[in-house]
Parts: structure tokens; sequence; C-alpha cells
């Protein structure tokens, strides 16, 4: 299974760092947000991955403090 799954993890990493733009989520984020030019230039890949995703995990979440998260929003 690891070879079946390579591409898509392959494409997750990049979209994930910003290597590469999702255009329909970018119009979707624009419509709810509406973010700014100047914003959506500095911004790349996903905001606060990492935070978001170890904090929709029930035990992780209990793990992470308020010092943490300033660390996981990188």
């Amino acid at each position: 299974y690891q070879k079946l799954y390579e591409p898509l993890y392959a494409k997750r990493n990049e979209i994930v760092n910003g290597l590469v733009e999702v255009e329909d989520v970018l119009k979707d984020a624009t419509q709810a947000d509406g973010p700014t030019e100047e914003t959506k230039k500095e911004e790349k890949g996903v905001p606060e991955f990492w935070l978001t995703a170890m904090k929709t995990n029930e035990f992780l979440a209990l793990q992470i403090s308020e010092r943490d998260e300033g660390a996981l929003k990188y």
C-alpha cells in the first residue's frame, strides 16, 4: 500500500508546504474570510496546519499547552 499512496502523500506535502497552489480552495477561502491581497501573498500552504491537526486528536489536544501553540502555529 505504501507505493499506492506515495503520489497522494507527495501531493499533500506540496499543498501543506505551499509549493503548489490549489485554486478551488483559494476561491472558497477568499469568499468566506475575505483576506486581503497582502495576506494571501505572505501565507503559503495550510495556515497553522500542525496545530490544527494535533488539536483534532483527543489525546494530543490534552497534551498541548498555550506555550506549545506558538511553536505549532509555524
